[in-house]
């Protein structure tokens, strides 16, 4: 229901204690984000000088190292239309409205590819202080915190998720939702019961008859090692249930 494809399975080595966790896309962004905000940020990480270059490299780990301020300035530079906001607010002061979509624009696209459709709050929270920090005269003084406010410009309040960034982040969320299910539609359904498929043959099997009685013996009992060897001695039987259109079910 999330459009989590993928799973992320990180175990201890000593313990052999596992954790999983539902990611959309397997890049090394989203896999990343996982391992600084779920496991490096509880149980710590040594890193030394050689994996200290590969945490450089990889943009999850360095949106929570830098500081929000340096953080948008090399965002905005890393795109030639970006490098236009700084320039108009060290000429004016300030940025216009179509200066102001542009950067949020760039910045929204930016979280999207480094953490996934839907970035958490922590980094909305950073990329707006990075804003505002950058850029003072878009600070609202009223504010708490400098970047929430309803009357100038508003750019994360995390209590009513909005903002806009987050109003982008909310479209781009709506239309790759629609692609994902536009693309879903277009796949032909290959399962299903009559579908052909290799057949297993085990030693020991049941008459159909006997199956039904070991089958309900299954219902009303809890001996483990009854059990085992009743769904052995069944398997074929239900496994011809499972393939028979007429006694199984592909719907939903």
């Amino acid at each position: 229901s999330k459009g989590n494809e993928h799973l992320v399975v990180v175990v201890d080595y000593c313990s052999k204690w596992i954790e999983l966790f539902p990611i959309r896309t397997a890049k090394a962004p989203q896999i990343a984000n996982i391992l600084v905000r779920e496991i490096f940020t509880r149980v710590g990480v040594l890193v030394n000088s050689v994996l200290k270059h590969l945490v450089d490299d990889i943009p999850a780990f360095s949106v929570f190292s830098k500081i929000p301020k340096q953080l948008i300035k090399e965002i905005l530079f890393s795109k030639p239309v970006g490098t236009v906001v700084p320039k108009e607010y060290e000429d004016t002061g300030t940025i216009c409205d179509s200066s102001r979509r542009q950067m949020v624009n760039i910045l929204a696209a930016h979280m999207t590819e480094t953490e996934g459709r839907i970035p958490q709050r922590l980094t909305k929270e950073k990329y707006a202080l990075g804003i505002i920090t950058l850029f003072p005269a878009l600070k609202d003084p009223l504010s708490p915190k400098g970047y929430a406010s309803f009357l100038c410009e508003h750019f994360y309040d995390g209590q009513s998720g909005s903002g806009f960034p987050e109003w982008r982040l909310k479209t781009i969320q709506r239309k790759t939702k629609l692609a994902v299910k536009s693309d879903a539609s277009k796949v032909e359904t290959t399962g299903g019961p009559t579908v052909g498929r290799n057949v297993i043959h085990l030693d020991n099997q049941l008459s159909d008859e006997s199956c039904k009685e070991a089958i309900a013996l299954t219902n009303h009992t809890s001996d483990r090692e009854t059990i085992l060897l009743k769904m052995h001695e069944t398997f074929e039987y239900r496994q011809r249930l499972v393939r028979n259109p007429k006694t199984s079910s592909t719907g939903c």
